[in-house]
């Protein structure tokens, strides 16, 4: 059986994963600082859009990585995978987009949930809440 992913690896991989989403993001407002206050121009609804359509296509990326393979870009770099707790093999769509991706993320407004998520990760089996929603693990890969 491969080892547990450790909580540091999880939380690196999910830093990388956020920040290849904000990066974008934050460049575009400091490259242009008032662009929140101009009159909207036919060039910053140009670079508006770009960068939105490039950020649902990674964010396809992201989620056809997961499904496919169990692992998002932050994973593939911290060399762990999501698999099924008790086969140990990938879970595919269902279990690691539907139930651990999108109903996680439909979870995360609800304070007692992300307290009781991030703390039972320290717990020996080092699953969180959404891996025992989804019956998931993480693992080195």
């Amino acid at each position: 059986m491969k080892h547990l992913a450790t909580p540091r690896d999880r939380f690196v991989a999910k830093m990388i994963d956020w920040g290849i989403f904000v990066l974008p993001l934050l460049s575009l407002y400091y490259s242009y600082p008032g662009l929140i206050r101009v009159t909207p121009s036919i060039w910053v609804v140009a670079a508006l859009s770009s960068i939105f359509t490039g950020l649902l296509i990674l964010l396809f990326l992201q989620w056809m990585l997961i499904g496919l393979n169990g692992q998002s870009l932050g994973k593939v770099v911290m060399h762990i995978r999501i698999v099924d707790a008790e086969s140990k093999k990938t879970g595919g769509f269902v279990q690691n987009l539907l139930l651990r991706t999108w109903v996680h993320a439909l979870m995360v407004e609800n304070f007692v949930y992300v307290l009781c998520d991030l703390l039972i990760i320290f717990r020996k089996e080092r699953r969180c809440l959404h891996d025992y929603m989804a019956g998931t693990m993480v693992i080195k890969a």
